[in-house]
């Protein structure tokens, strides 16, 4: 039975990055005007995001050898749930087919908090853009990341062969409606920093009840 689930989602995992365009093309337009809206941890994590195929291939391996590294040393031993290894490496397969390569390597260790709850930093310091200046605030990629556009206008979009307009750097107008996918995108994060905290907790609640 496991092995089954390991192998589709190994399998699965090749196809979403070989049959499924990354988000390239706004990554790539914030990236000439550097700002896009995430942190110095997760520039190094996702080199390449500006180009399409090379970079699904990357996000593959990187999620190969990541899931691989936790099976072996931490899954197989016992020590990470595996309820959480596997919805997590789902999660990541997830993200792909949506296009949103950009998360996986936020997610993909989250389930370790379960473990270490300071690996939560390994998610924020990915997912919000710190590390540009000394003020957090004070750099283009916090604009993109917490201000953004307030609507579309010449110069803040890019346009698809199909007509359809994708505002760079959205404001939270456009961000957080539920319509929209990256309502979404920071709901399953959430999730993903609440739920392996909760397993962390859990016996620890619990022993501190039966003193």
């Amino acid at each position: 039975m496991e092995r089954g689930v390991a192998l589709g989602l190994v399998v699965s995992t090749a196809l979403a990055a070989f049959f499924t365009t990354s988000d390239y093309l706004a990554l790539h337009a914030d990236w000439l005007l550097n700002r896009n809206p995430y942190g110095v941890l997760w520039y190094l994590l996702n080199y390449g995001f500006w180009n399409d195929l090379s970079y699904r291939v990357y996000i593959m391996l990187f999620s190969f050898i990541a899931e691989g590294l936790m099976w072996y040393f931490l899954v197989r031993t016992k020590r990470l749930n595996k309820f959480l290894f596997y919805a997590g490496w789902f999660q990541s397969i997830i993200w792909m087919r949506g296009s949103v390569f950009q998360n996986v390597t936020v997610t993909t260790f989250a389930p370790l908090i379960s473990l270490v709850p300071w690996v939560i930093a390994v998610v924020l310091l990915q997912k919000l853009p710190l590390g540009w200046s000394l003020l957090p605030w004070n750099n283009q990629h916090w604009w993109c990341a917490f201000v953004g556009n307030n609507g579309y206008s010449v110069g803040n979009y890019i346009t698809f062969d199909n007509g359809q307009k994708l505002i760079l750097c959205p404001g939270g107008w456009l961000r957080l409606d539920p319509s929209y996918s990256w309502f979404w995108s920071y709901a399953m994060i959430v999730f993903w920093v609440v739920m392996p905290f909760l397993f962390w907790l859990k016996p620890r609640w619990k022993a501190w009840r039966a003193k």
